[in-house]
């Protein structure tokens, strides 16, 4: 028989979860998010040091284990918006060295479950995208404070990752257009043509950049390397003709280019998914085992007993951007701003890609703690409780259990939901680049003036952040 003092131990198991749930990465990254959204960066950056509990925004905490690298990772971002790009490339540095990927494919059941009900202390593994966008906004950073060596440190980085996923994982997770975009630039200012062509017909496989024709027949009249892409970009060459002739840089001209962030990118929340919706994400596995047909039967009849009603998993929630445009000027004319990224589409499609393999794997767990429901609701009859109590024994281990299984939530949450790029030959010499953002918050300008060397390039990143 269950005593009553029983039941009360049970609630107060429940509560003592329940409390233990609510704390975590979430809410340590709620402030910083709100923050953004009201456009208080400095607030934000306050708010993240807080998270890490250190002093200084150049200050790290001792232990970078659990969630602190992915901490450090959300200051970088935060700092590069604010303008700050040496001390936001140490954040994205120390964080690269800190950060596991998550490798679906080639990872078992048990870790892939182990992963998506973490408590928030063991390492974070981030998704395949993160580890590609982390080299990309470093790229970003080294460029607009003109280290090339740096940014050629980082494009390598970038490469080697890209490399990894397309052999290891799937092409599928290798592509970043922006990342290539950036990268090409990159090489092609430090002189490295083939690499920047090859990184050119990358972006150009990735998505429409009218800006980088001009670039590529430049140095294609250099260089051997060719694609089919980069071929139909090149203008004819009439038989018996030398071809286009190699030029080196002029040193009357150089390169402005505006990298643009807008908005923020989707994050996750917990959220309870009916045990029939459930079933149906997990019938669409990409990688690893599907769910068995024994388990999909015990979940149906759990759930026809009443005790597998829903799965707690991550969902995507989008934010709605208050500034939707920009409009990018130099000397007062607009240039075109073309799309580097869309990273909300980034996000949710990485995420639709592994969710029917993490859904298998809530599913089989939150079979193995019903039956221990079961079993409670079952002893509790067989002793000869009053229903009452022993429905009231059902809860507290349903909610028990529930509780224990509010799956990891944490992500790169500070990312931008599009990233836009603009590129202009200019005269060498001082220019006044604008980015004018407008949207639901009204509209805002931001201006910069930059001087352009002869026959070099000038990077300027602007992020909006709401």
């Amino acid at each position: 028989m269950i005593r009553p003092g029983t039941i009360c131990n049970l609630a107060a198991v429940l509560i003592t979860l329940v409390l233990g749930a609510c704390a975590g990465y979430e809410g340590d990254v709620k402030e910083i998010r709100s923050s953004l959204l009201a456009g208080n960066e400095l607030r934000a950056l306050h708010m993240a040091n807080k998270a890490l509990e250190v002093e200084e925004s150049d200050h790290y905490p001792i232990d970078l284990d659990g969630e602190n690298a992915l901490l450090v990772l959300e200051r970088g971002t935060i700092k590069q918006g604010l303008g700050g790009y040496k001390s936001s490339a140490l954040d994205l540095r120390i964080s690269d060295k800190h950060l596991e990927m998550l490798d679906v494919k080639n990872d078992t059941a048990g870790n892939i479950g182990k992963w998506l009900f973490s408590d928030d202390s063991t390492v974070y593994k981030a998704p395949p995208h993160e580890k590609l966008l982390l080299n990309t906004l470093n790229m970003i950073n080294y460029l607009s404070i003109g280290d090339l060596e740096s940014a050629r440190v980082e494009a390598r980085r970038f490469t080697i990752m890209q490399d990894y996923l397309k052999d290891q994982v799937s092409p599928d997770e290798a592509g970043l257009g922006l990342g290539d975009y950036l990268a090409g630039f990159t090489f092609e200012m430090s002189g490295r043509r083939e690499q920047a062509l090859g990184h050119y017909d990358s972006a150009l496989e990735a998505g429409d950049h009218p800006s980088l024709i001009a670039p590529i027949r430049r140095l294609a009249a250099c260089d051997t390397y060719r694609t089919d892409r980069i071929e139909k970009l090149l203008e004819p060459v009439e038989e018996g003709s030398p071809g286009p002739i190699c030029e080196k840089n002029s040193q009357k001209t150089g390169t402005i280019l505006v990298v643009t962030s807008l908005g923020l990118a989707p994050h996750k929340q917990a959220r309870r998914i009916p045990i029939g919706a459930a079933l149906v994400i997990a019938a669409h596995v990409m990688y690893g085992p599907a769910l068995s047909s024994g388990n999909s039967s015990r979940a149906n009849e759990l759930s026809a007993k009443g005790l597998l009603k829903w799965v707690m998993f991550p969902v995507m929630k989008k934010t709605r951007p208050r500034f939707k445009r920009a409009r990018v000027t130099v000397d007062g004319e607009p240039i075109a701003a073309e799309l580097g990224e869309n990273v909300t589409e980034l996000v949710i499609d990485a995420w639709d890609r592994i969710k029917g393999t993490l859904m298998v794997a809530a599913i089989t767990r939150m079979i193995t703690r019903a039956v221990v429901g079961e079993a409670a609701n079952q002893g509790a009859k067989a002793g000869g409780a009053a229903s009452g109590l022993a429905l009231l024994a059902q809860f507290a281990v349903e909610g028990a259990m529930t509780a224990a299984d509010t799956p990891d939530t944490r992500s790169w949450v500070t990312l931008p939901s599009m990233i836009l790029v603009s590129r202009k030959e200019v005269p060498a010499g001082k220019h006044k680049v604008s980015v004018a953002f407008s949207g639901q918050a009204g509209s805002t300008q931001v201006d910069k003036t930059v001087n352009v060397p002869p026959g070099g390039f000038s990077v300027v990143s602007v992020a909006s952040m709401r």
